[in-house]
């Protein structure tokens, strides 16, 4: 007990808050952006675990509930050939009543509070004169099992010095008829009636069960509501460890941002994953393919469990079918194509891994598959370069698109050392070669000069003016829905392919592949070509990237700029400083900030996307690779931080297969190994052996 004492009373988070005074509500963060607009309706906190996602309103209301089902195609948008279904429920209440007088939790007619618990479940705390009510909801989480159902327990004190009769009544079942009834099972936990002694507490819950989960109502009555809780906070903490980062708002932007990626996967009652959401609000039945793969990046190395079971969806739903509205096929969309091969690659670099893909030979065969046909389909032989038709709804514009083929490099550059760990060597030895190539052709036939000096391009076409392409050939039916992203940049149906499309994220995210280090000076040339009016998409007056004429501002685009400053850790560390800003109180982001024709500062929600998982995968991995200078690399830890990062600690860090505390000051880096194995790493180019509860520590270079 006295553990659940000391989490329920935990000091209120200074960056994910909200409350509530005489009928109005107020924020404490005034770094965000967001801090004038805490009493809009459309900011939720969200709890969910994979199976269940719930959106909490501000007064601890459920907005809206949604258990997830089956894939199935559809041919609708050019990023877009998979839905799931829904199964929701929306607007459930909370009531008591309290010696017999009725108290309906989620009005604002009383003091409240809204934060988060260990930067992962919320909290709402609720004051009335009598009694104070601490209400937390969740989507229980026990070892490996995710439980299909959202469970909201309340802990009340009695504040008086006399007895007090306490009877949870819960949600409404329905509202004036039966055919109301919300599509969501409802069970208490426990008894619904307590006499609560003076300053005495108590616990009261309710599971609200997906529907095709009916069995689970048998143990409910069973369901410890204190351990199921700290189970679930355990599992989010086991992601975070004890990571301190050089100030608070980081580390919980940070933790925030592992968070909102998680919670934009989609799993069925069965285990299997469905898709994903934008991020944890809303939830959608189109699945954007590659919003998918960034929300999922992060768990390459941190859910090796969710990482298994995305790979295995990518592989049955990565290619686009043959349709009617799309020609389909690899070059589709080459990057959503290699996502399942990329993410094999990923995974088995950071797991060491390969009991996976020989209980699953479908997975490596089908993405070897997709990079066969890739190379059947080249344009021009002697290249190893690859075309694709779409990103996700945007063109990969040039006859090459740089992106789409730093993702071809990827997944054949993974894929290879797979193949050579389960024994298939011919193959590895093929793919490595064509891995080669691939890089070599970039190198030399996708880098340009720039304002800055050599730089990749958008694109690259094959003939003539290399670096202008013609739109006059989307100009048709359905193709040319995708020059909503680009018209204000055409001048005579032509566009300059020395640009940054905000949404373009691969050659963002190439250290992170390995396929070069932040230090590249190409890599470093373009990002400063992204952060800058060279930029015909950058918008100097909100720091930002345009998306067309849909919104003044696309999240990743952020993303984006930030990497121009990923030199030195105290730029980097200044430029983060704009996405705090922009994190709004529940700490995450927003898809699209800011409207058309933008103002700095005046952002908006649920702008016609919501919040926005892909930006906050891609920002996951690179803080944890590129600023945090940890790799792995043939079963081997790397260490590297930025330079110019004085100091951070990570305590009981799970990375992929490693488990360790580490701590980096200004002249030391000391890591201790926690797992059961021996660990390998390299801290600043010193290379060690490090056994099982044992230390060491090097000097750490200027």
């Amino acid at each position: 007990m006295r553990e659940l004492r000391d989490l329920l009373e935990e000091p209120i988070a200074p960056f994910n808050h909200v409350y509530g005074r005489n009928g109005r509500i107020f924020t404490r963060n005034s770094m965000s952006f967001y801090h004038n607009a805490a009493d809009d309706q459309a900011l939720t906190f969200d709890v969910g675990n994979q199976k269940a996602l719930a959106n909490i309103s501000v007064t601890g209301g459920i907005d809206h509930l949604t258990f997830y089902r089956e894939n199935h195609f559809t041919e609708e948008k050019p990023g877009v050939w998979v839905n799931k279904t829904l199964a929701q429920s929306s607007h459930l209440k909370l009531m008591l009543k309290v010696n017999g007088q009725l108290r309906r939790l989620n009005d604002k007619n009383h003091d409240f509070e809204i934060d988060t618990l260990k930067d992962c479940v919320p909290r709402i705390q609720h004051h009335f004169d009598d009694v104070d009510i601490v209400e937390v909801p969740f989507c229980p989480i026990v070892g490996d099992h995710r439980l299909s159902m959202l469970v909201v327990g309340l802990w009340i004190r009695n504040l008086t010095n006399h007895d007090l009769h306490v009877e949870f009544l819960g949600p409404k079942l329905f509202q004036d008829k039966y055919s109301d009834q919300q599509n969501v099972l409802i069970n208490r936990i426990g008894t619904s009636e307590k006499v609560l002694t003076p300053n005495g507490v108590n616990d009261f819950g309710i599971a609200l069960i997906d529907p095709d989960c009916f069995r689970l109502q048998e143990g409910i009555k069973q369901l410890k509501l204190t351990e199921t809780l700290k189970s679930t906070i355990d599992y989010f903490q086991n992601i975070f460890g004890g990571l301190q980062l050089s100030t608070p708002e980081l580390t919980v932007l940070v933790k925030r941002a592992m968070y909102q990626s998680l919670l934009s996967l989609a799993m069925d009652r069965q285990g299997n994953i469905v898709g994903s959401n934008w991020g944890s609000f809303p939830a959608t039945s189109r699945i954007w393919n590659r919003d998918m793969f960034y929300s999922a990046l992060p768990t390459t190395m941190l859910d090796s469990f969710l990482c298994r079971r995305v790979i295995k969806w990518f592989t049955e739903f990565g290619v686009k079918p043959p349709g009617t509205k799309f020609e389909g096929g690899v070059t589709h969309s080459a990057s959503n194509a290699l996502a399942a091969g990329m993410l094999a690659g990923m995974y088995y670099q950071w797991t060491g891994d390969t009991k996976f893909f020989k209980n699953h030979t479908g997975v490596l065969s089908k993405a070897l598959c997709v990079i066969d046909k890739l190379e059947m389909c080249r344009p021009i032989r002697r290249l190893a370069l690859c075309q694709s038709k779409w990103v996700s709804d945007a063109y990969a514009l040039g006859d090459f698109h740089t992106g789409s083929n730093i993702c071809l490099w990827a997944a054949t550059s993974g894929l290879a050392q797979v193949c050579s760990a389960v024994g298939r060597k011919d193959d590895s030895k093929r793919l490595k070669a064509i891995s080669q190539e691939i890089h070599q052709d970039i190198d030399s036939y996708l880098v340009i000069p720039g304002p800055f000096g050599q730089q990749w391009p958008e694109g690259r076409n094959m003939n003539g003016n290399y670096r202008h392409v013609s739109m006059k050939s989307y100009q048709m039916p359905i193709l040319d829905q995708g020059l909503v992203f680009l018209d204000y940049m055409l001048n005579d149906d032509t566009l300059d392919l020395l640009m940054h499309d905000g949404e373009e994220s691969d050659t963002t995210m190439a250290p992170v592949y390995g396929f070069v280090s932040n230090s590249n000076r190409v890599f470093q040339h373009t990002m400063h070509f992204t952060a800058s009016s060279a930029n015909p998409t950058y918008v100097p007056e909100i720091h930002g990237i345009s998306w067309g004429s849909e919104s003044g501002a696309t999240f990743p685009g952020f993303i984006s700029i930030l990497m121009a400053q990923s030199q030195n850790a105290e730029d980097f560390e200044n430029a983060i400083m704009e996405l705090i800003k922009l994190a709004d109180l529940d700490g995450s982001w927003w898809w699209w900030p800011y409207p058309t024709h933008p103002e700095y500062g005046k952002v908006v929600r649920n702008f016609g996307c919501g919040k926005c998982g892909w930006g906050s995968g891609m920002f996951s991995c690179i803080i944890i690779t590129q600023y945090l200078g940890l790799t792995m690399r043939t079963g081997q830890l790397g260490v590297n931080p930025m330079p110019g990062l004085k100091n951070y600690s990570w305590e009981n860090a799970h990375i992929g297969n490693c488990y360790f505390n580490l701590r980096v000051e200004k002249k030391s880096i000391s890591i201790q190994n926690l797992g059961s194995k021996e660990l390998k790493v390299c801290m600043d180019g010193q290379f060690y052996t490090v056994s099982t509860n044992q230390s060491v520590t090097t000097e750490r270079g200027s």
